[in-house]
């Protein structure tokens, strides 16, 4: 009887010790239950901006025109604002991009040399009214726009009271675009704040940025939905180093996709060298799993730590990707065309570089399409 008791009370004492304070048995810790990753991370609700990335859907980067370095950035050169760089943006563009099957364009715009070096930074009003003359223009034709700060070349070496300096007038610019475009739809324009942040700009100056100029844009634009580009030259595969202040719905996570550069850039040159040798390929099995593993792994990531209250994740972009005009053809449309099946899957808006003029084209001034480009971009392209 005594060796029954004992016995008893032992079971008794084990099952207490597995026990929850509740009665519940607790979960081993071999349990095959999946572990929720979006614990801890704030659920919200992207859908306006989730409807805003679906419109951009396939776009194209207007590129080589607005960020163009003139000589004198004071003045406006022959041909426009836009032509410095001698790729100035033509309206009959917007028909042709239409015709193409592309639904958005992304603006690259390099304001920093176009405003006052002092308080307040005043924006040239000659160059702000052309920028929104092309926006205006795009909208017309049916293509929603998103807007950035491109080639801001000043903040990416400075320090110390330079550095604090540039940052104000990072936010003054914006306080200034800001207010130029509040009349523009929520629908139909989108504020990317820097792109391709890198240099001194580490993930913490950036965060710090963002945190900076949210509100100001909020002031006067409190249903514009904003594009955050990452730091270390807006490289997708870091956008998890992001931060989206006060957990802000209107916003869309954009990361560029130039992998691998041997490939994409190949015989590129800033005038000075060239960046990669020429006749470099793309396609095999090993290159084809490395970017799917990139592309995929990281969406799923961003579904982690920015989930949707109503499932999935925050909005998607790859603001660019491309290949240079010099690669293989073939190699070039098979890139392309496994870059896409990955941004399909996960819902991606894209913009290609660029339309023209860059080195990257899809589109010659006197040839046209390269149709076989342009086909591994949008199919059903004619």
């Amino acid at each position: 009887m005594r060796i029954f008791c004992c016995l008893w009370l032992y079971v008794i004492a084990f099952l207490v010790s597995c026990s929850t304070d509740n009665g519940g048995i607790v979960t081993p810790p071999n349990s095959n239950e999946p572990k929720d990753c979006t614990a801890g991370y704030a659920k919200v609700d992207y859908t306006f901006a989730r409807k805003v990335n679906n419109a951009l859907g396939k776009g194209i980067n207007f590129g080589n025109g607005f960020e163009g370095n003139c000589p004198n950035n004071s003045v406006e050169p022959s041909g426009g604002w836009d032509n410095c760089w001698g790729n100035a943006i033509k309206q009959e563009y917007f028909s042709l991009i239409k015709a193409a099957g592309f639904q958005s364009v992304r603006l690259p715009v390099r304001w920093n040399t176009r405003a006052l070096d002092e308080a307040p930074y005043t924006i040239n009003p000659s160059f702000m009214a052309r920028v929104k003359e092309v926006v205006s223009q795009a909208i017309a034709a049916g293509f929603p726009v998103i807007i950035n700060i491109h080639h801001y070349d000043a903040l990416w070496t400075a320090t110390g009271e330079a550095m604090t300096k540039e940052r104000a007038k990072f936010v003054e610019l914006w306080r200034q675009i800001a207010e130029e475009f509040k009349g523009y739809s929520n629908d139909s324009l989108v504020f990317e704040l820097l792109n391709e942040p890198r240099g001194n700009i580490k993930p913490t100056q950036l965060n710090q940025m963002a945190a900076e100029v949210w509100p100001v844009i909020r002031a006067t634009n409190p249903g514009r939905v904003i594009m955050i580009n990452p730091s270390d030259w807006g490289h997708f595969t870091k956008m998890l180093t992001v931060i989206v202040p006060g957990n802000d719905n209107l916003v869309i996570l954009s990361g560029h996709y130039y992998f691998p550069h041997e490939f994409t850039h190949q015989g590129q040159s800033n005038g000075q060298l060239t960046y990669y040798p020429t006749g470099i390929s793309w396609g095999t099995a090993a290159e084809r799993a490395k970017l799917k593993n990139e592309v995929e792994g990281m969406a799923d990531k961003l579904a982690c730590r920015f989930p949707d209250i109503n499932g999935g994740s925050v909005p998607i972009n790859i603001g660019e990707f491309g290949t240079t005009t010099i690669g293989p053809q073939e190699s070039r449309v098979e890139y392309h065309k496994a870059l896409l099946q990955s941004m399909n899957k996960y819902n991606m808006s894209w913009h290609y570089w660029c339309l023209t003029g860059c080195g990257f084209d899809v589109y010659d001034k006197k040839s046209g399409w390269n149709q076989a480009i342009l086909n591994s971009l949008i199919p059903e392209a004619k």
